[in-house]
């Protein structure tokens, strides 16, 4: 009876490395070699994170009530963990082109898509956005697309009267000009 339960405990924990993943389900199932034989297992993620774990991960693997039937997997890869974390931080990252978003210790968010000169990051809101701070600093070029206020100033719009401005002369900006360029 012992030697049944000893079996069924040392059986509820398992490692593997990952070879692949099937998608054709809701589930993302782990086909995985361990040290016996090659194991599936449904993928688990934690609620409100989705990933797609690189080849030769690590898997831990879980069999639900004891049962070879029932297995989760975990994945995780210690090789691209980033190094100097301190207590508290959370750092999310692509292994493959090193994204990622830091929130640090003293309240920073750092998000970083250091691949090429072609990647980017992507805001998407309906609504609008707001940026609530005492600067905001913008390294390169600008491009705004739509209507542009600043100080009052509607961008697009906004007309200067006319010879105020000649070539080589600032002068201040005091009535109406011509349509805008």
């Amino acid at each position: 009876m012992f030697s049944r339960l000893k079996r069924k405990i040392k059986n509820l924990i398992k490692t593997a490395i990952l070879n692949s993943i099937d998608e054709k389900d809701v589930y993302q199932i782990l086909n995985s070699r361990g040290l016996d034989n090659e194991q599936t297992a449904v993928l688990y993620n934690p609620y409100g994170i989705h990933s797609y774990p690189v080849k030769n991960s690590l898997v831990t693997l879980l069999n639900l009530n004891g049962k070879e039937t029932s297995k989760i997997g975990l994945c995780w890869n210690p090789k691209s963990r980033p190094e100097g974390l301190k207590e508290g931080e959370i750092y999310f990252h692509n292994e493959k082109t090193e994204s990622h978003i830091y929130i640090k210790d003293n309240g920073d968010i750092v998000a970083e898509a250091p691949g090429t000169k072609t990647s980017k990051i992507t805001l998407t809101q309906s609504g609008s956005v707001e940026i609530d701070s005492d600067s905001l600093s913008v390294t390169g070029d600008l491009t705004v697309e739509g209507t542009s206020t600043l100080g009052g100033i509607v961008f697009g719009t906004h007309k200067h009267p006319p010879g105020t401005f000649q070539d080589g002369e600032a002068s201040p900006i005091t009535g109406q000009s011509g349509d805008p360029v």
